[in-house]
C-alpha cells in the first residue's frame, strides 16, 4: 500500500485510479492463463443415427441401406449395404468412438 501511495504521489495519480490499474494488471494474467477443460464429447448427440436408413439416391436396379447400433456409451457401429436383385453386398463398416475427448471415425 505504501508503494502504491508513493507511485500515486510521484506520478500524480489518484489512489482510486491506482487501485483500479493495479487490479487490472493482476487480473489480466489470471484471465489469460485460466484454462477450462474442453467439454467431453457426448455420443447422445449422435443418437439420431441409431437404426436403419434407406438410401434414397440409389441407381436404377439397386437399393441400399445403412444401419447403426450403439454398442456402449462411447461407441456406435454401423455398416452400409447395397442390394442388387437378391444379392446384398456390404460396402462399408465403420465405428464412431469417443477417445481422448474426441469422436473418432474408424472405418474397417
Amino acid at each position: 500500500m505504501m508503494l502504491s501511495l508513493f507511485y500515486a504521489y510521484f506520478y500524480n495519480i489518484k489512489p482510486t485510479c491506482m487501485r483500479l490499474i493495479l487490479i487490472t494488471l493482476l487480473l489480466i494474467p489470471a484471465l489469460c492463463f485460466a484454462q477450462r477443460d474442453p467439454a467431453e464429447p457426448d455420443m447422445s448427440k449422435l443418437s439420431w443415427l441409431i437404426g436403419k436408413w434407406i438410401r434414397t439416391n440409389a441407381r436404377a436396379g439397386t437399393s441400399g441401406y445403412e444401419q447403426w447400433e450403439q454398442k456402449s456409451l462411447t461407441e456406435l457401429k454401423g455398416f452400409g449395404a447395397r442390394i442388387r436383385g437378391t444379392d446384398t453386398t456390404i460396402t462399408e463398416r465403420t465405428t464412431l468412438l469417443i477417445k481422448d475427448k474426441a469422436i473418432l471415425n474408424l472405418p474397417k
